[in-house]
């Protein structure tokens, strides 16, 4: 366990913050750990509670540890999430709503390269999965729009996980509440549901034939279409 140097009661906690960071990126501290107690913590760095109990804060909304209740509880150590960063990204396009036009214009960039990569890397099991969430689509979007919306969402994370590249993959997760607010909004019209289908099929063979080329204009075209999907 890491030994803390004392900040003193007049400086901050992100001083504290700081150097509970550096101890997890130098690898002292790892996921599943926990960080001493408030009172051990207070004592080390030579700050309050409040002080310690405002970092523990901050570092929990950076995903870098969650507050474990209960008597074996305290602050453990925990890998950063994707979420923190779609629930940031949707309550800024949901503020400004003149940003859904980069979200457009990013997807178009990004999501034809992580389906040309998942043609490339998708193991069976994703195919498989992909081909199950194609049917799901296909047997509900005449009659079950929850259930359609779902699938295709889903199919869209599955594309970003075969991806295999961390940074595309939690790039593309960090789009998901906005992808899914999207497809949720067009696929209240049965004819995007329809033409949905159609694409889905397209990029869904694409894949289960290892044809990067083909994944990527049909996501492209998918993404371009009048009313984007």
């Amino acid at each position: 366990m890491p030994q803390y140097e004392r900040v003193g009661s007049g400086r901050t906690f992100l001083e504290v913050v700081k150097q509970i960071k550096e101890s997890v990126l130098q690898g002292e501290l790892k996921p599943g750990m926990f960080l001493p107690s408030e009172s051990e913590l207070t004592q080390q760095f030579g700050v309050s509670r409040t002080v310690i109990r405002e970092a523990l804060r901050t570092l929990e909304q950076m995903g870098l540890c969650k507050v474990v209740r209960g008597a074996r509880g305290g602050a453990q150590i925990t890998l950063p999430s994707s979420k923190i960063i779609a629930e940031s990204l949707s309550l800024m396009v949901n503020m400004k709503p003149e940003y859904s036009a980069d979200i457009v214009e990013a997807r178009r960039i990004i999501e034809p390269e992580v389906a040309a990569l998942a043609a490339v890397n998708a193991t069976p099991a994703q195919i498989n999965e992909l081909e199950h969430l194609l049917r799901e689509m296909e047997d509900s979007h005449a009659t079950d729009v929850n259930r359609y919306i779902e699938a295709d969402l889903r199919s869209h994370i599955v594309i970003a996980h075969a991806c295999d590249n961390f940074i595309l993959d939690n790039l593309m997760m960090s789009m998901s509440d906005i992808i899914g607010q999207l497809i949720g909004d067009l696929s209240q019209h049965l004819g995007m549901r329809k033409s949905g289908v159609i694409h889905h099929h397209h990029i869904a063979a694409a894949i289960r034939n290892h044809d990067p080329d083909a994944a990527r204009v049909h996501v492209l075209t998918m993404l371009s279409a009048p009313l984007l999907r």
